[in-house]
């Protein structure tokens, strides 16, 4: 993989206990990792990687509960400190809270492989 090569990222910014922290990250322009298992995939993350914070949601479609994801924030990664935590992150907020039906992702810190993923959660920073 080139070292200019891009990857993308779904990051949650809820700790447990319901509190959320997407208006703080963006404000500072971080992202911590609170969850120290995922510390692995965390240390994968590279400068110019693109990130979303998301929340896993249920919604009910013509009488039928599917899968989905909001998106609150999307910003590209400054730096990656490497010690499984923190990055320093340029956001740019979304305010439309875009939501994608039919994606399941649960984890803390996913990352986004499948194209048709990538381009309805990213759109034109791809």
């Amino acid at each position: 993989m080139s070292e200019n090569t891009k990857n993308y990222w779904l990051i949650e910014a809820t700790w447990t206990g319901g509190n959320e922290h997407t208006e703080r990250y963006i404000s500072e322009g971080v992202w911590v990792n609170i969850y120290s298992a995922k510390s692995y995939d965390f240390n994968k993350i590279r400068a110019n990687d693109l990130i979303a914070v998301k929340t896993s949601i249920t919604k009910k479609i013509d009488g039928a509960f599917i899968s989905a994801i909001k998106i609150k924030a999307i910003g590209r990664v400054t730096k990656n400190l490497n010690d499984g935590r923190h990055l320093e992150i340029d956001w740019e907020k979304r305010t439309d809270n875009l939501e994608i039906n039919n994606i399941n992702k649960d984890e803390s810190i996913h990352k986004i492989n499948l194209p048709e993923e990538i381009h309805a959660i990213f759109g034109e920073m791809v």
